[in-house]
């Protein structure tokens, strides 16, 4: 659809808008027409512009606007709990390496070697299966 406005411009309205404006708030065709142009901002509507300087004088937040910042919950430290026999497999692990591997180091006591055969390296990782439930 075209609109003459103000006998100079002449603006092109989508029809599906116009057929929506009609359909959801009831409107005839002349309402939903000055409706679509006062929300595209050619034409200016008193009371929708007195509303907007109400709402800025009370501070009303807009869209993407927060009332106050977030706040990041403190996360609580990670507690590991010793696993002697982890600890023991890593260790027992680490004093037959020595005979055909270098560069041995124990990243975790409980978990992990990382070690060099020739110009390769390993890293072993030690894993506990959980008990089943019921047993």
């Amino acid at each position: 659809m075209r609109y003459k406005l103000n006998e100079t411009k002449e603006i092109r309205i989508p029809d599906e808008d116009i057929q929506r404006l009609m359909s959801t708030m009831k409107l005839d065709q002349d309402e939903a027409v000055q409706l679509w142009l006062e929300d595209e901002g050619y034409l200016i509507n008193e009371e929708q512009e007195a509303l907007c300087r109400k709402a800025k004088e009370n501070k009303v937040k807009t869209r993407g606007e927060r009332k106050a910042p977030i706040v990041l919950k403190n996360k609580k430290e990670k507690v590991v709990k010793d696993n002697p026999t982890k600890e023991m497999v890593i260790s027992e692990i680490a004093k037959i390496l020595p005979a055909f591997a270098t560069n041995i180091k124990i990243e975790n006591k409980a978990k992990l070697i990382t070690f060099n055969i020739g110009d390769d390296e390993f890293k072993l990782d030690l894993v506990q299966k959980r008990k089943k439930k019921g047993e």
